[in-house]
């Protein structure tokens, strides 16, 4: 798992522009509550300062085909960097694709790009891959239980770090 950044500008995310992400506390995200800094990746270094993967809103299923692939609105996530919060929820849905229909034990990846809009890195390309396991079934029906269940699911981030996507 990682996070990527364009920061050459060639509209696409080298090996070389990935920083790899490490569980944090809650071993990654979880859908339905609001997450700090620490919660979702351990901390990590992007050109000498200190960040994190943060939610500032509860992130939910927008979508669900019951055959093991979802979307998941990323309002709210956001990245605190360099001592202050950047607004990343702005991309699209992040899609999520199962190695079948996302039920307990099946693979998963999560896939989200967006555009930084502020601060040092305005207009620059960021891309959050994510790996796991599903650790409950997700449900073809988006109703709160649902996203309850999904976002136990997404807790199976814990192996990330031995799952790193070959490039």
């Amino acid at each position: 798992s990682y996070f990527a950044m364009d920061n050459d500008g060639n509209g696409t995310f080298a090996k070389n522009e990935r920083v790899g992400l490490t569980p944090g506390a809650d071993g990654g995200i979880t859908l339905g509550s609001v997450q700090g800094a620490g919660d979702i990746d351990s901390p990590w270094s992007f050109f000498n300062a200190t960040g994190n993967h943060t939610q500032a809103a509860t992130l939910s299923v927008a979508s669900d085909d019951g055959a093991g692939n979802a979307t998941i609105n990323m309002s709210g996530w956001n990245v605190f960097w360099n001592g202050g919060n950047i607004d990343m929820g702005q991309g699209a849905d992040a899609v999520v694709s199962c190695g079948a229909t996302c039920e307990v034990g099946d693979t998963y990846t999560l896939d989200y790009t967006a555009v930084v809009p502020s601060g040092g890195f305005a207009g620059v390309n960021y891309q959050l891959h994510l790996q796991g396991t599903v650790g409950a079934a997700v449900s073809a029906v988006p109703v709160p239980a649902a996203v309850w269940l999904f976002g136990s699911g997404l807790l199976g981030l814990a192996g990330v770090a031995r799952r790193r996507k070959a490039a």
